[in-house]
């Protein structure tokens, strides 16, 4: 039986399966569009969106600039280049990206296998199992399932086709297998920052295998030359773009940030650690959220500090005391504590609390340690077997339950904010994606619209300063007409938060609905103080200022609209208007040519333009542009009534 067991393990179907059952997980997620942020790096992101033009630039800006010219920090060309080159070759499309991400999180755990088969060579059962409960980890849905997060698929990725040749080389001592390493090394690094933390992974695998000290230092010398390189181009591409824009690091998203201290970064750290270390043997209850209030401060005097501080130390030491005995079961608990170490709050503080995606890398550890224990402290292998099949069915099918969550930021939210219910921002996007749906979803809009108020409410209640949420509040009130309710919402927000730009935007909007013209004229010059190219307060402010027989001030603002949306022909359908009532009429007529060939099916164009001839006795040419009118929609009345002037 066991011989039997061993040449399965040293076969090819083996080596594959875990890769190919990895790949038919995510196969599941094909119909599946863009989620969470994938905006930011994909479908709004103006380098992207260029295809393999734009790729020059993802070299030269930090990774969210073509978003608006956001700049996030972050330094990650590879992976939007990958996306670039999916726009020129298949214009983005959702389900043949989500393809490729299960295809390239198939070949991960290939690559992961073919590094453990050299690591492990007489151990080939560990390496079939660690692959495969690595592959099947629900823990893994967020970079799996979530386009946004293929830097984490990539950086582990190069990884371990990196460890692979360096495995080749303590092996050979072939310098063409070191060079190779470090070249691929490289595609990890420029995949995402937080691969710096894999140049220690190297000596340690180096010194598990029992190599001398010698070439231990000096092949880390080698491999330090791409950090080296890496760390220079990202200070030079950062530094000349400038400061990281607010709102990156708040309290929202990181309740360390303003609330740090000694004892409370220690305690919530550790606090932290617990939380993904239950989340790893107890997948269940994910979610995309972990900002405030999910995981409360916590400090050294709380029983979960101290808890929590004690078992990570116990664990780190185990780690050592393992070390120093060259036992495979450390290497995966070393693993994991050093690659999580970038994103554990503790060294330095990030712009998230806590994520699932962190756990991708250093769960690796994880599977290797549980792996490793389970075969050694369980003496017959048939039994072991048994354990790791079962854990490896429960896991997939968890997996399989949670990737339809992922499907759309509406089955997202509503999902996940049950999981997480002291969320601010799980109930604020919850919210805010119930007022998108009730918009689509008519017979549900009442219903949709309910929970949305009671989400934003809640997400107000957990934070007060969450402008967001109440900003929004107030466009549940807009989107179902209840003006005076959003009226009163907006201008208690107002006094609150005078320099929030988006409530001013949105109480100008409301003033207009109601009527109140000056005051809708007042909120949007105020939000263009801020914001002076924005093409729709400029569009607003002109409408107002028309309302108000102010023709003058709404054809300047008219003309500001038309030189930022050229393409657009309802600026110059208003300033036409404008220019008719105030009795020139032979601008008007220009700008409602101009605003023909930007669109020839707009009904009122040629309805005005119908009107301009009529009014200097152009009748033929009337009679043309009010038939057009009607050709385009047989039951425009304003056209049949002029056409009935020229042919009664």
């Amino acid at each position: 039986m066991k011989k039997q067991s061993i040449s399965f393990y040293s076969g090819p179907f083996a080596r594959y399966l875990p890769a190919i059952i990895a790949a038919l997980l995510y196969f599941t997620a094909v119909n599946h569009g863009f989620v969470l942020d994938d905006n930011l790096v994909i479908t709004t992101n103006d380098h992207v969106q260029e295809g393999i033009a734009g790729i020059p630039d993802l070299f030269k800006y930090n990774y969210g600039h073509g978003h608006q010219g956001f700049n996030d920090g972050l330094y990650r060309p590879l992976s939007l280049a990958t996306f670039a080159l999916e726009k020129s070759m298949f214009d983005l499309s959702a389900p043949l990206s989500h393809l490729l991400q299960a295809l390239l999180y198939g070949l991960c755990v290939l690559m992961l296998s073919l590094w453990l088969g050299k690591l492990f060579q007489s151990k080939l059962e560990w390496v079939f199992w660690i692959a495969l409960l690595f592959a099947v980890h629900p823990i893994h849905t967020e970079v799996a399932a979530n386009l946004k997060s293929r830097d984490e698929i990539l950086a582990l990725l190069f990884f371990l086709a990196s460890a692979f040749y360096y495995v080749k080389w303590m092996q050979k001592s072939s310098n063409g297998d070191l060079t190779i390493s470090a070249m691929l090394f490289i595609g990890a690094l420029f995949s995402k920052e937080s691969a710096v933390t894999f140049i220690v992974l190297f000596p340690l695998m180096a010194w598990f295998s029992e190599m001398n000290w010698r070439n231990i230092i000096s092949s880390t010398l080698v491999m330090s030359i791409p950090v080296g390189c890496f760390l220079l181009v990202r200070f030079l591409v950062l530094n000349s773009i400038g400061p990281v824009d607010t709102g990156v690091s708040s309290l929202l998203q990181n309740t360390l940030i303003e609330n740090d201290g000694l004892s409370a970064r220690i305690a919530t750290a550790s606090a932290i650690q617990g939380l993904y270390l239950t989340k790893l043997f107890i997948p269940i209850n994910l979610s995309h959220d972990y900002s405030f209030n999910a995981i409360p401060l916590t400090h050294l005097i709380d029983l979960a500090g101290i808890a929590w501080l004690t078992i990570n130390l116990g664990l780190i030491g185990i780690g050592f005391y393992g070390l120093s005995k060259r036992k495979w079961w450390s290497f995966g608990v070393l693993f994991y504590y050093l690659t999580i170490a970038v994103v554990a709050n503790l060294l330095i503080l990030i712009g998230a609390m806590a994520a699932e995606r962190f756990l991708f890398t250093p769960s690796l550890g994880w599977c290797i340690t549980a792996v490793v224990l389970i075969f050694t402290f369980i003496k017959s292998n048939r039994i072991a077997n048994v354990t790791m099949g079962s854990i490896v069915v429960i896991f997939a099918l968890l997996t399989l339950n949670r990737i339809p969550d992922w499907k759309s930021n509406f089955t997202l939210f509503t999902a996940d904010v049950e999981v997480v219910p002291n969320s601010a921002r799980a109930h604020y996007n919850a919210g805010s994606v119930l007022i998108d749906e009730a918009k689509i979803n008519p017979r549900m809009s009442s219903q949709y619209i309910n929970d949305a108020r009671a989400h934003l409410q809640e997400s107000i209640n957990i934070w007060p300063d969450y402008q967001d949420a109440y900003n929004n509040l107030g466009i549940s009130y807009m989107n179902s007409n209840e003006f005076e309710k959003a009226y009163a919402l907006f201008d208690k927000f107002i006094k609150k938060f005078p320099d929030y730009d988006k409530a001013r935007y949105n109480m100008g909007v409301t003033c207009k609905k109601l009527q109140r013209a000056s005051e809708a004229e007042t909120h949007f010059e105020k939000f263009l103080i801020a914001n002076p190219k924005n093409a729709s307060a400029l569009f607003e402010l002109a409408d107002v200022e028309g309302i108000q027989n102010k023709f003058p001030e709404a054809m300047e603002h008219l003309n500001m609209y038309n030189e930022l949306e050229p393409r657009k022909e309802g600026g110059r359908l208003k300033l036409a208007m404008a220019y008719a009532i105030t009795g020139n009429e032979t601008k008007a007529e220009s700008e409602l040519i101009q605003a023909r060939e930007i669109n020839p099916k707009n009904v009122d164009v040629h309805t005005n333009l119908g009107l301009i001839y009529l009014n200097t006795n152009r009748l033929a040419e009337a009679k043309i542009s009010f038939e057009k009118a009607l050709e385009i929609d047989p039951n425009s009345e304003r056209a049949r009534n002029l056409l009935n002037q020229i042919n009664p």
